[in-house]
């Protein structure tokens, strides 16, 4: 769906973000600040190959370090997005018909998905993933982005 609405002539050039969050705290060892998000996540095979433009955040809590990161994903590289679903809980896109401002996503969650609300962008995220056999994807923003989404 994601890769469909991105060929619309009106999204051209449009880019897919993604933005992952590990689930569990991580401990706090040389190997994990080393590899950070991404390195990680290719050691459990999780298909990275067509990711651009990789940023991985670590921010220190009381039970060990959360790691989360953004990249930029190629649609003609095949797998890549449903390694990414299959791998992760908390794994969300986002795309926008306007040139995103640059975003720390480094801030958080409920920071980031503000951010890139308020620039008119779409948030999309597997709903019911882990707790059914078949899920559905869930589309976040502003009610005329997601209107325009839906009449393509």
């Amino acid at each position: 769906m994601i890769k469909r609405l991105l060929l619309l002539d009106e999204l051209e050039g449009v880019k897919l973000t993604v933005i992952v969050e590990l689930s569990a705290a991580q401990p706090d060892s040389a190997m994990v600040n080393h590899k950070k998000l991404w390195g990680l996540l290719q050691d459990r095979g999780v298909n990275i190959e067509g990711i651009s433009d990789k940023v991985s955040f670590i921010r220190k809590n009381n039970d060990g370090l959360k790691i989360s990161g953004v990249g930029v994903i190629d649609l003609s590289q095949e797998g890549v997005i449903s390694s990414l679903i299959n791998a992760e809980n908390n794994v969300y896109f986002a795309i926008s018909r306007y040139k995103l401002k640059k975003i720390d996503y480094g801030e958080g969650r409920s920071y980031w998905m503000n951010e890139t609300w308020r620039e008119g962008g779409v948030v999309f995220f597997a709903l019911g993933f882990f707790d059914e056999p078949s899920c559905e994807i869930a589309a976040m923003g502003n009610k005329e982005e997601i209107l325009n989404l839906i009449a393509n």
